[in-house]
């Protein structure tokens, strides 16, 4: 398995020790090179016990495991503690550090108030927003612990009166999203259904996706897969992992509320209207020669429903019959379901 944990922990070690540092700052580009990068953080972390070997179960009642094993499920565990979508974007904002370091000249850890202070001021006078700044201070602050440094730079009050000041002159943009209600999704369903340039197909996937998305009050990141031409089977929504008898099942591997992967079931019955998740599913199961082991929802062309295209689609479709197209987004199905549950709940009392 490729451990992503510790690429700025392995960057500044190898340079630490007089190794090569990378060339490229954008991620271990192979297994090798992270198999390697990854043994010289072993190394570090071990110190001079690093070559002891392992006790087999079987050689004795020693049960131990080595260090080396042990070191390597740390780093796994540590790894999971933050979700994907996280990972990627703390490795923009630390490899965008270490490239602000190299081009004035500064040691990138452990973390200084200066070079701290001035990185978000650099952050700032690009077009990158406050709440982009906090999420790359704290994907370099986890850099620095991963680093081995256990000091942290959070508490520093000159650096909090930076981000004051930065917040006080940019401003922090005031976007409410709204929700999709049922009443939107009956509007929805009408403009999906005579959509100009969208093929049958696609129409019918992108209804069963917005309809499940609702019903089952998912999050995008638990229907889509993260891009258009690959996935993880581990975490994207499977063919295999939908059964549609009477109910709609699906099988939920992981979501943002269960870290630890241990799954759930959610369960949705048809609702005898015009806005059916369960219909919707079986018209796109119609049309649509499904394979188990892909994502469920993928276009005509074969290629995987994304966060970017629900994204796009929504904004396309809502356009001519909805006000304030921008706030409508992915997470518009999710909200709009519990709006929808919550008026019906509060007019049965």
């Amino acid at each position: 398995m490729v451990f992503e944990y510790g690429f700025t922990a392995i960057t500044y070690q190898l340079s630490k020790y007089g190794k090569k540092a990378p060339h490229h700052v954008h991620g271990l580009c192979n297994l090798s090179d992270c198999c390697s990068s990854l043994q010289h953080l072993i190394t570090f972390m071990l110190g001079p016990n690093q070559n002891s070997r392992p006790v087999h179960p079987l050689n004795g009642s020693d049960v131990r495991r080595s260090p080396v094993n042990l070191t390597q499920q740390a780093c796994h565990y540590i790894n999971l503690s933050i979700a994907p979508g996280t990972q990627r974007t703390y490795h923009a904002g630390q490899t965008r550090y270490l490239l602000f370091c190299r081009m004035y000249g500064m040691n990138p850890y452990p973390l200084t108030q200066r070079s701290t202070i001035l990185f978000m001021t650099h952050l700032a006078t690009s077009s990158l927003t406050y709440g982009t700044l906090k999420v790359y201070l704290a994907a370099i602050i986890r850099a620095h612990i991963e680093t081995g440094f256990t000091s942290s730079i959070r508490d520093d009050l000159l650096l909090h009166f930076t981000m004051q000041g930065i917040k006080r002159h940019h401003g922090v943009p005031n976007r409410i999203k709204l929700p999709i209600t049922i009443a939107l999704m009956r509007m929805l369903k009408n403009t999906v259904a005579n959509h100009p340039t969208i093929c049958n197909h696609d129409k019918a996937m992108l209804w069963s996706a917005f309809t499940l998305a609702f019903f089952g009050f998912l999050r995008v990141s638990e229907f889509v897969a993260p891009v258009s031409t690959t996935f993880d089977p581990q975490r994207t929504l499977l063919t295999a992992d939908i059964t549609c008898n009477t109910d709609l099942v699906i099988a939920l591997k992981v979501s943002k509320t269960d870290p630890f992967r241990r799954g759930c079931n959610i369960i949705i019955a048809p609702s005898q209207s015009s806005v059916c998740a369960v219909q919707a599913y079986q018209a796109y199961k119609a049309l649509h020669s499904s394979v188990a082991h892909l994502p469920a929802f993928q276009f005509s062309k074969r290629t995987f429903l994304t966060r970017q295209a629900v994204s796009n689609h929504i904004q396309d479709l809502t356009r001519a019959s909805m006000p304030d197209v921008n706030r409508y987004t992915t997470h518009s199905f999710r909200s709009g379901a519990a709006t929808t549950a919550a008026n019906a709940i509060s007019r049965t009392g």
